[in-house]
């Protein structure tokens, strides 16, 4: 794991965690169900840390595709613009368009990696 990957699992944590803290009603509430967000979350991100190790499950293609996305010429927004907004391909595409945007921050301020993705998805 390197000091990228680590700092945003730590940055993902806590957003989570402030989210789900303000999201309930009473402070009870909150509490557990912040506890409950880093519990769940925290194992994910190991999981998520493990298998980039040992590789337990391969990669897909598509957390290559939601990158590639991002790095294709005019950027993400060009799914957009020109004259094959509505074709067979680019349809496909923009399905991922909110997963590659979401993502968009990470890849781009921390590293440039599927795993990232994967932080993000946990």
């Amino acid at each position: 794991m390197t000091s990228e990957e680590l700092f945003y699992a730590i940055f993902l944590g806590f957003i989570g965690g402030v989210m789900s803290f303000l999201v309930s009603p009473t402070r009870r509430d909150a509490v557990n169900v912040a506890i409950f967000f880093q519990i769940s979350y925290w194992f994910r991100a190991i999981l998520v840390a493990l298998n980039h190790v040992m590789n337990f499950f391969v990669q897909k293609y598509a957390s290559d595709f939601s990158i590639s996305l991002m790095d294709q010429r005019g950027g993400l927004w060009s799914l957009f613009s020109g004259n094959n907004v509505f074709s067979v391909a680019n349809v496909t595409a923009m399905k991922f368009f909110v997963e590659s945007l979401i993502n968009l921050p990470a890849v781009r301020l921390f590293e440039d990696s599927e795993v990232m993705l994967n932080y993000t998805n946990a």
